[in-house]
């Protein structure tokens, strides 16, 4: 009975183990975002996006960027399911760049 509960409790840790180290780094779903010239003057880029968690819980995200804003530009893509979308938009002198399983918005060269 013993040996029986030990090679449960292996089995049962191991796949634990095995499935967090797993890759689970998002893809960018391009198929499901749409790419816009940004129109308030004001901004150099937006978003929004919906995003659903592992319990189909749904809410709307959004962000953007005036060209005084340091601080992070980058959209990442967890708990984005295949029935969520997106709305990216960059002034023309800015552009949404892939990085990783992220968008990050860049001045253009």
């Amino acid at each position: 009975m013993k040996a029986k509960m030990f090679i449960l409790v292996v089995l049962l840790t191991s796949t634990f183990i095995l499935s967090a180290c797993a890759d689970n780094d998002p893809k960018v779903p391009f198929t499901q975002l749409s790419f816009e010239t940004e129109d308030n003057p004001s901004y150099i880029g937006s978003y929004f996006i919906t995003r659903t968690n592992e319990l189909n819980a749904k809410w709307d995200e959004w962000g953007e960027w005036t060209p005084l804003d340091f601080s992070s530009r980058e959209v990442c893509f967890g708990m984005f399911q295949s029935d969520d979308f997106g709305v990216f938009r960059a002034r023309s002198d800015y552009h949404w760049v892939e990085e990783g399983g992220c968008l990050k918005l860049q001045k253009r060269q």
